[in-house]
């Protein structure tokens, strides 16, 4: 009961932490004129491979690798947004009942992070002027919102977000129990 208490408490830390960097964060504007892009097709690989890696350790990884070839990124803004979430799924991870030991280590630290790094988190450069647009949607069951996001008429808003969403998209799901 105390170890299933304990890793709810860590858990729910790690999603109150991504909550409150989502409210705060948002990506580094470009400078004035310039349109932010990738530096070449390496980072554009690296940011492709991240997008992709369902693994949060393993995006972890790569985010790590991003920060190290490319520290100057005209993305470094949605990069310090994608390193909050990817270390505060780490932390839910291994959280969860039954977490192998592995993932409990790597929870302990990703959490740990996020605590050490919340003044560079929270930093003024890192937060944004406003919010631009925000959509909320509810659904019966994950099921139900799979069902919507395959749909032709999702993937059709998909398509288009690149035209109006330049400043680009964060997607945070929850579920919502009780």
């Amino acid at each position: 009961m105390i170890d299933r208490l304990s890793k709810t408490v860590i858990g729910m830390f790690a999603v109150g932490i991504l909550a409150a960097s989502a409210w705060a964060q948002a990506p580094a504007a470009a400078p004035a004129g310039k349109a932010p892009a990738v530096k070449d097709q390496g980072e554009y690989d690296l940011t492709q491979s991240i997008q992709k890696e369902a693994d949060p350790q393993k995006k972890l990884d790569l985010i790590n690798q991003w920060e190290q070839k490319y520290p100057d990124s005209d993305f470094k803004g949605p990069r310090l947004l994608t390193r909050m979430q990817t270390e505060s799924a780490v932390a839910v991870k291994g959280a969860q009942p039954n977490a192998a030991a592995g993932d409990v280590d790597a929870a302990q630290k990703g959490a740990q992070s996020l605590a050490d790094n919340l003044e560079k988190y929270f930093a003024d450069e890192n937060k944004p002027a406003a919010f631009h647009r925000m959509a909320e949607f509810w659904f019966e069951s994950a099921a139900a919102m799979q069902a919507c996001f395959d749909s032709p008429e999702a993937k059709a808003a998909s398509d288009d977000l690149q035209n109006f969403a330049t400043g680009g998209v964060t997607l945070f799901v929850s579920e919502v129990v009780g």
